[in-house]
């Protein structure tokens, strides 16, 4: 077969194939619907092979695949063709050519290389010459001598390395899918780890040392790092002490990066190792994002985010802990989806497609502190966290009960089920193998709205949503489409049976009040019950009653500007020792650079600084202004209670700014504490 023609082939296997129909498989490759035509006659010559029955083109240039067919099967048969039955372009041809170059010690005959090609003798010295011209582009010479074949001319490391990167930009990388020509070209190059490996050395570096790079650099530090760990993979070199390379007593981006892989792989880094990667760090400006992502800041930005699109559509997101905090740990990893690809439902509901437009007017709110623009794979995850919280929060919406269904091993089932528990508030009934899953059906007292199954299922009259173990933006999106619909018929019956229980609740108490010893007992009960229909915010040590003291707090009678709000607050900290002066500037600072991110509810801020040496001990200070503290230029954005807050880091504190942020949700709290004429008094209403 054709590269076309394997590449057409893979796109019919990965994608449904009522989406990729002649027309858009013909524009997607710029051939005419007749030379396509005959690419698919190509493929089925190949799959009559293997008594698979043919691809048909049916109306309107829908493909028709056979019900025999096989994915895997056929994919792993494409990766077994060889240089015969796979027809190498000229291109092709010269890129392998040079990787077999790249990787021999010793000459190469031309006919070798035509044998090895399936060409003649004639193609092949017209293909080395081709290859010699892409070789001088990196000053390496292509020699040759007499009876015995050609090499490469004695040459450096780097430009052999170079060379190799160059090969990986070509091929492996940049391509729209995995084939056979892909795993030729590693093949030759005798990788002993994988370029998913690199990818993942570095995405795991991202994380535990704090810092972003941007797609471009985080692509060339990745091929980088793959061309030289497999070059050394065979090496014995003994690698530098860390105490011989360090600067300024921190080691230098390229030396942390090599000595953090060489704890993942079995390879060793010379201090030439080091030296080599510096210098190519530097000619290629392959430096981290300036700045690193403190866990509170970046919290406190995603809340502003949501504050705004929740302001927008008149929703309050910023109630919802499990959509804050899943948030949060998916936009500190947003680099990991690169290879996501998933599409919006074109038939969910209008009221949560204008999301989508919320979080295209917002988004630079999280781009502006994060340093780079998201794209429209990180903005519909966005997308779908969002949506799943308003599954979960539908006014008085009764939980839907779900059953995980799994193979014979329950690790597998409980791993999609607290990945689900994490987007959703679901009453899971159970995680059961399919081998259980009709029994189970069957003998189950308990309503069940519908099943989550990571395999397929026997019939059953339950709706199903297959998943895949690790769940993806589309199973989530397919999760979300259940729930809304099953959710819609249920809503009115949830009402109805809230309000049911309540009455219910209440009634059998009353009747059960015949003298005044029941009062105790009667008050009891009540609380009780409006405990358990209420939500309510756990305390703990770094909780609000823990940390503001009543000397923290400042009234002011007079309107305020932000700057000077927020000077007045940590003027509270600096004066109890809990930061140095330049602390209060910082925070001045990032509200310049930001905007007024620190807005954490209706009327409440929260202002703060990354940790650093200018933070002698945690400590919170709350500024109350009655008429107000003006936060933007056309004052459209008021506060009235704003705190300032310093640690030394963690993410102890997100209950405390849970706590914050729940003042703005209360109008009766908010408004007797802008009522209140002594200091005393608000930090009882606040902290009683």
């Amino acid at each position: 077969m054709k590269k076309r023609s394997v590449d057409i082939l893979q796109k019919i296997l990965s994608y449904d194939s009522s989406i990729l129909n002649i027309t858009k498989l013909a524009e997607l490759h710029q051939v005419s619907q007749k030379t396509l035509r005959n690419d698919i006659a190509d493929i089925n010559l190949f799959l009559k092979q293997f008594q698979i029955r043919p691809i048909e083109i049916v109306d309107n240039g829908i493909l028709k695949i056979g019900t025999n067919i096989n994915p895997e099967f056929v994919k792993d048969q494409i990766f077994k063709l060889d240089s015969y039955s796979y027809k190498l372009s000229p291109e092709e041809r010269q890129l392998l050519i040079l990787t077999v170059l790249l990787k021999q010690k010793s000459y190469l005959t031309m006919d070798y290389l035509a044998e090895m090609l399936s060409v003649s003798r004639i193609t092949i010295l017209s293909d080395v010459e081709s290859a010699k011209e892409i070789l001088a582009e990196f000053t390496i010479e292509l020699c040759s001598k007499s009876s015995k074949g050609i090499y490469l001319k004695e040459t450096n490391i780097m430009k052999i390395r170079m060379m190799l990167i160059e090969l990986c930009r070509r091929v492996i990388v940049d391509i729209k899918s995995d084939g056979y020509f892909q795993r030729l070209i590693l093949s030759q190059m005798n990788t002993s780890y994988s370029l998913h490996s690199a990818i993942a050395i570095l995405q795991d570096f991202e994380r535990e040392k704090n810092m972003y790079f941007s797609d471009y650099v985080f692509y060339e530090l990745t091929l980088y790092l793959f061309i030289c760990i497999n070059q050394l993979s065979e090496s014995t070199a003994v690698p530098c002490e860390q105490t011989l390379v360090k600067q300024s007593g921190e080691l230098s981006l390229a030396k942390n990066l090599l000595c953090y892989a060489e704890q993942r792989v079995k390879v060793k880094f010379t201090a030439e190792e080091f030296n080599l990667f510096d210098q190519y760090i530097v000619d290629n400006h392959l430096l981290p994002m300036s700045k690193t992502i403190d866990d509170i800041e970046l919290y406190n930005m995603i809340t502003y985010f949501l504050v705004e699109i929740g302001n927008q559509f008149d929703i309050d997101f910023c109630n919802d802990h499990i959509l804050l905090e899943s948030l949060f740990l998916h936009i500190r990893c947003m680099s990991d989806l690169i290879d996501f690809q998933f599409p919006i439902d074109e038939n969910i509901q209008p009221e949560y497609k204008r999301i989508m437009s919320g979080i295209d007017q917002h988004s630079y709110i999280l781009e502006q502190y994060l340093g780079y623009s998201f794209n429209d794979k990180m903005k519909l995850s966005i997308y779908i966290h969002i949506c799943a919280a308003l599954v979960r929060n539908k006014n008085f919406l009764l939980p839907l009960h779900v059953i995980i269904v799994c193979p014979g091993s329950m690790a597998t089932g409980r791993f999609v089920e607290a990945q689900v528990k994490n987007y959703f508030d679901f009453t899971i009934q159970g995680v059961i193998s399919v081998d259980r899953i009709l029994y189970t059906l069957e003998k189950s007292k308990e309503k069940i709205d519908f099943i989550i199954s990571t395999v397929e299922l026997p019939k059953t009259t339950h709706p199903v949503v297959r998943v895949n173990p690790l769940l993806k933006m589309q199973d989530l999106n397919n999760i979300q489409k259940m729930a809304l619909s099953l959710g819609e018929n249920t809503e009115q019956r949830s009402i109805e049976k809230r309000k049911s229980n309540i009455i219910q609740s209440v009634s059998e108490s009353l009747n059960a009040f015949t003298n005044l010893e029941d009062v105790e007992r009667f008050s009891h009960s009540l609380k009780e019950l409006l405990k358990k229909h209420s939500k309510t915010v756990n305390n703990n040590k770094h909780g609000l009653c823990s940390m503001l003291k009543k000397e923290m707090i400042l009234l002011v009678d007079t309107p305020l500007e932000w700057q000077t709000a927020i000077d007045k607050a940590g003027r509270l900290l600096y004066q109890k020792k809990f930061i140095k002066e330049e602390y209060i500037h910082t925070m001045i600072r990032n509200i310049e650079q930001y905007g007024p991110y620190i807005i954490v509810g209706k009327g409440v801020a929260l202002a703060h600084a990354k940790p650093s040496e200018t933070v002698l001990s945690e400590g919170l200070s709350l500024v109350v202004a009655p008429k107000g503290i003006k936060m933007d230029v056309d004052d459209k954005k008021r506060v009235y209670l704003l705190f300032a807050f310093c640690t030394q880091g963690g993410l102890d504190y997100i209950e405390l700014f849970n706590q914050i942020a729940a003042i703005g949700r209360n109008p009766s709290l908010f408004a007797k504490c802008l009522e209140a004429e002594e200091t005393a008094e608000i930090y009882h209403l606040l902290c009683s």
